[in-house]
């Protein structure tokens, strides 16, 4: 779960830096050297405290307790199988293994965080929801020093235009298309993470327009 959380806020960042202009030359790509940089701003994330909060939420948050007895049910693990097995989505994972961003290994993180939780007892009546976790989460994100440091990383910023000018936004417009994926981003969305909105950022920030959901 961690590595999952490191790399989700940390894409976020990069998007939030600043737009790239889509008629700028696009720098040769050392994906090698991108994958350095990248380690280095992940590693300004507070890991301990990290691990405090979700330790904290599987205590003592019957919300968020709630949204892992679920995501734990064969149903839900059933919707993430067909998702994976999908070949649009296929497709996409392909293409951005491409750039060294290894998809399954993201997914795999967060399903033995999911499958290793000991939730114990949670009120029957509780609502599903990470809100109050994602809210702890942010508040220990150094976004300010991973800004600074991601402008110093001239490699990285290469990565985020060949990622924004090589027919990327297609293959995802296609696995946004897939029903079980419809259903993937309600369910997460009705728990209080509202995927929507991170892949406006995420299309804003490569230079993609406005989302729209298909």
């Amino acid at each position: 779960m961690k590595i999952t959380l490191t790399l989700i806020a940390t894409l976020l960042v990069l998007v939030v830096y600043g737009e790239p202009d889509v008629n700028m030359t696009v720098a040769p790509l050392d994906l090698e050297e991108a994958k350095k940089e990248l380690t280095e701003i992940i590693n300004l994330i507070p890991r301990d405290n990290i691990t405090a909060i979700v330790n904290y939420h599987l205590a003592n948050d019957d919300g968020f307790k709630a949204a892992i007895l679920h995501m734990q049910t064969p149903e839900f693990r059933a919707l993430v199988d067909s998702i994976r097995a999908n070949p649009k989505w296929k497709a996409f994972k392909d293409a951005v293994r491409a750039f060294g961003f290894d998809v399954d290994q993201l997914i795999e993180c967060t399903r033995t965080f999911i499958e290793d939780s000991k939730v114990g007892d949670v009120d029957p009546s509780a609502k599903k929801s990470l809100a109050s976790f994602i809210r702890d989460i942010e508040e220990v994100i150094p976004v300010g020093q991973m800004l600074m440091t991601f402008a110093k990383k001239k490699n990285l910023q290469s990565f985020i235009q060949h990622m924004s000018t090589n027919g990327t936004k297609e293959k995802v417009m296609d696995v946004l298309k897939v029903p079980e994926v419809k259903k993937y981003i309600e369910e997460l969305s009705d728990m209080g993470l509202d995927v929507q909105d991170m892949l406006s950022l995420l299309f804003a920030g490569l230079g993609w327009g406005n989302l729209k959901m298909p």
